[in-house]
C-alpha cells in the first residue's frame, strides 16, 4: 500500500514532506502515488499538483507528466516554478524528438522560458531560451537572448555558493552562444570554484553545454574546467595460493601495489568499480580507500560462496582485508544472489555488470571511463578471467591500462591483447550444464496492458488480432533472436538472445502499438502496454508440464516484478540491463536513470531506468 503521512488529519505540509522523503530515496513512483492521495485530500492545492507532476517527470514519464500537468489545470498558473517545470518537460520531449517535430518543440520550450524570464528577469530561463534557439536553428534570436542572459547575470544578487554557481554557468552558456570562448571558459572556471563537490549539478551543466557545443561546432574540450574525475573498472589476477605457483606470485605484491597507486594518482580517478577477490581486486580497493576514491563493489554471487572461492584461497590475512575494504565501500551490488554451482559464467557476468556500471556512472557524470588491469598478457583457459575482461572492455574501441605481472617481459611494453569470443558477449557464456539444463545470459521481457479490464467480451477477438497481433509481428521481425514467447490474456513474456535485441524489440513494440488507431478499431478506452526488461543468468530447460522448452530462475521472477510498476506506454529496464546496454555499445537505444523503485509483491526495490530510442 502507498505510504502517507503519520498521524490523523495530515496537513498539506505533512503530505509535502512525505512526498519529498520518497523523492529523496529516489522512489519517484511512490512519490507520485503519495501526491495523488494528497491531491484527493486537498484538490485545490497547486503545490501538491506541482509535486505530483515533478515526480512523474523525474521518473522518466515525460509525456505522461505533461498530460497530468494539463489535467491538473496548471497551464495558467502564475507560479514561476510550475511554469519552469512545463518548459523543462517540453524541452526534454524536444531533445528526444526527431526532425521537424524536434525544432517545433524546442521553440515552444524556448517561448515558455521567455515567459518565465519576462515575469522574473532571472538569468536561468534566459540562458535556456538562448541555447534552445541555437539548437532549433534560430541563431539571431539566440544571440539576443544570450545578451539578455548576461544583463540578467550582472543584475543578479548571489548570496549562496549554489546561486553563484548558477550565475557563472549562465554566463558561460551565454558567452558560448555569442562566440566568446575565452569568456565562457573563464565563467566555467568560476563555476568550478563554487560547486567542486556537486558532481550531479556539474554533469547537468556539462550535458546542456555539450549540446550547445555540438550545435555551434565548438570543441567540447572547452568544458574542461567543470570536468569530473574519471571512472575506472579494475580487474586482475588473484594472488597465488600458498605453496602454488600461478599468475600472480605473492612476492610481487609490493611492486604491483605501488604501480596501482601510481596509476590512480596519475589518471585522476574519482570512482572505481570491480570485485573484491584476493590479490589484484583488493590491491585496487585498498589503494582507492587510501586516496578517498569512491569504491563500488560488485560480487558475482552470494557472499559466503564468494569468500570461500575467491578470497580465502589467497591464504592468511586476505579475509580480514576483504572485510575491511567491504566495510568502507560506497556500494555493494550482487550480480546474482543465486548459487555458484561451479558456473564460471557468473564471474564473467559479474565483471560485465561492473564494467557496465562504470560506464553508466561515467555517462551520468559526463566523465571519462577507463579500465586498469593487473595482467600477465596470457589468455585464460576458462570462460572468465582477466584476458576476457580486457577483451570485453576493448571490443568497442575502449582502452585498458595494463599493469604487467609478467616479470620476464621487457619493461615498458604492453602485453598483447588476445581477442576472446564473438562480438556477442553472451554467446561465450553458455556452456555450463546441470543435467539437461543450461544457464545462459539473456534479456527477459514482461508486459501487460493497462485498460484491458475495460475491454468488452465481444472485443476480445479484435484485441487479439490487432493489439496482440501487432506485438507478434514485431517479435517476428527479430527472428531467431527471440528464443521464447508466450502470452496469458493481456500479458506477454519473451526471452531475447542479447540485451540490445531485448531493448530494441521493446522499443519497437511500443512504437508499433502507438501507431494503432484504437478508436477506429472500436475500442472506446485507451490501451497502453507496460514493458519491463531485465538481463541476467537464467536456466534453459524443458517444461515437463507442456513438454516444450522453457526458461526459468530467480532473474525471471525479478523481471516479472518490475512490470507492474512501469508507467503505461514506457519501457523500464533494470540497472543490470542498462549496464549491459552501455557495455555493448548499443547506439539505437538509451537508458535514463529514473530512481530507486519499490517492486511488486514486497520484492524489495531496484534502481530503474527508462528506455528511450536514440534521437535520429
Amino acid at each position: 500500500m502507498t505510504e502517507g503521512p503519520s498521524g490523523e488529519n495530515p496537513t498539506v505540509r505533512d503530505w509535502a514532506r512525505t512526498i519529498r522523503e520518497a523523492e529523496g530515496r529516489g522512489d519517484y513512483f511512490q512519490a507520485f502515488e503519495i501526491a495523488r492521495r494528497a491531491i484527493a485530500a486537498f484538490p485545490g492545492d497547486e503545490q501538491l499538483k506541482y509535486m505530483a507532476v515533478r515526480a512523474l517527470a523525474r521518473s522518466g514519464a515525460t509525456e505522461r507528466a505533461l498530460e497530468v500537468y494539463e489535467q491538473y489545470g496548471l497551464k495558467n498558473t502564475a507560479d514561476l516554478d510550475i511554469q519552469m517545470l512545463r518548459a523543462g518537460l517540453v524541452k526534454d520531449l524536444g531533445l528526444r524528438a526527431r526532425t521537424t517535430e524536434r525544432w517545433a518543440l524546442l521553440r515552444d520550450s524556448a517561448s515558455l522560458y521567455e515567459k518565465v524570464y519576462d515575469a522574473s528577469g532571472d538569468h536561468f530561463p534566459a540562458a535556456n531560451a538562448a541555447t534552445l534557439y541555437v539548437i532549433a536553428g534560430a541563431a539571431e534570436r539566440a544571440r539576443d537572448w544570450a545578451r539578455r542572459t548576461l544583463r540578467a547575470c550582472d543584475a543578479a544578487a548571489a548570496d549562496s555558493e549554489i546561486e553563484k554557481y548558477y550565475r557563472a554557468a549562465s554566463r558561460a552558456e551565454a558567452n558560448l552562444v555569442l562566440d566568446n570562448a575565452a569568456a565562457a571558459q573563464e565563467s566555467l572556471a568560476e563555476a568550478d570554484r563554487h560547486a567542486k563537490s556537486r558532481l550531479a549539478l556539474r554533469a547537468a551543466t556539462r550535458k546542456q553545454l555539450r549540446l550547445l557545443c555540438q550545435a555551434l561546432n565548438v570543441d567540447p574540450a572547452l568544458l574542461q574546467p567543470i570536468a569530473p574525475p574519471s571512472v575506472i573498472h579494475y580487474t586482475g589476477h588473484m594472488i597465488d595460493p600458498p605453496n602454488l605457483r600461478g599468475r600472480f606470485p605473492p612476492e610481487l605484491e609490493p611492486a604491483i601495489a605501488a604501480a596501482v597507486g601510481e596509476r590512480l594518482d596519475r589518471l585522476g580517478i574519482g570512482f572505481a568499480y570491480g570485485s573484491l577477490a584476493c590479490g589484484s581486486d583488493l590491491l585496487f580497493a585498498e589503494a582507492c580507500i587510501a586516496r578517498g576514491i569512491e569504491l563500488n563493489v560488485v560480487l558475482p554471487f552470494a557472499m559466503d560462496e564468494f569468500k570461500h572461492h575467491s578470497v580465502a584461497r589467497g591464504g592468511p590475512g586476505w579475509l580480514e582485508r576483504f572485510e575491511r575494504a567491504l566495510g568502507k565501500a560506497r556500494s555493494l551490488t550482487y550480480a546474482t544472489e543465486s548459487e555458484y554451482l561451479g558456473d564460471e559464467m557468473l564471474f564473467a557476468y559479474g565483471s560485465q555488470l561492473a564494467m557496465g556500471l562504470a560506464l553508466l556512472r561515467a555517462h551520468n557524470l559526463e566523465a571519462n571511463a577507463l579500465q586498469i588491469a593487473i595482467w600477465d598478457g596470457e589468455p585464460t583457459s576458462g570462460r572468465a578471467g582477466t584476458s576476457i575482461d580486457v577483451a570485453t572492455w576493448e571490443r568497442h574501441g575502449r582502452t585498458t591500462d595494463v599493469i604487467d605481472v609478467n616479470v620476464s617481459r621487457k619493461a615498458g611494453t604492453r602485453p598483447p591483447s588476445h581477442p576472446v569470443g564473438s562480438d556477442d558477449g553472451s554467446r561465450i557464456l553458455t556452456a555450463w550444464k546441470y543435467g539437461d539444463v543450461t544457464r545462459e545470459l539473456h534479456a527477459i521481457m514482461f508486459g501487460d496492458v493497462v485498460g484491458f479490464s475495460q475491454v468488452a467480451e465481444r472485443q476480445l477477438p479484435s484485441f487479439q488480432k490487432h493489439f496482440m497481433g501487432r506485438i507478434s509481428e514485431t517479435l517476428d521481425a527479430f527472428g531467431k533472436q527471440v528464443l521464447y514467447r508466450n502470452s496469458w490474456g493481456d500479458a506477454i513474456y519473451a526471452i531475447l538472445d542479447t540485451a540490445e535485441a531485448g531493448a530494441r524489440c521493446a522499443i519497437e513494440i511500443q512504437t508499433a502499438l502507438k501507431q494503432l488507431n484504437l478508436k477506429q478499431l472500436g475500442f472506446p478506452h485507451p490501451l497502453e502496454l507496460r514493458l519491463a526488461v531485465h538481463y541476467g543468468p537464467i536456466f534453459r530447460g524443458r517444461d515437463f508440464l507442456t513438454k516444450t522448452e522453457t526458461f526459468f530462475g530467480s532473474h525471471v521472477t525479478r523481471a516479472a516484478r518490475i512490470e507492474p510498476v512501469t508507467p503505461p506506454g514506457e519501457v523500464f529496464v533494470t540497472e543490470a540491463m542498462a549496464a549491459a546496454l552501455a557495455l555493448s555499445g548499443a547506439a539505437s537505444v538509451r537508458p535514463e536513470y529514473v530512481g530507486n523503485t519499490q517492486l511488486a509483491k514486497n520484492y524489495g526495490s531496484l534502481r530503474m531506468y527508462v528506455l528511450r530510442p536514440e534521437a535520429a
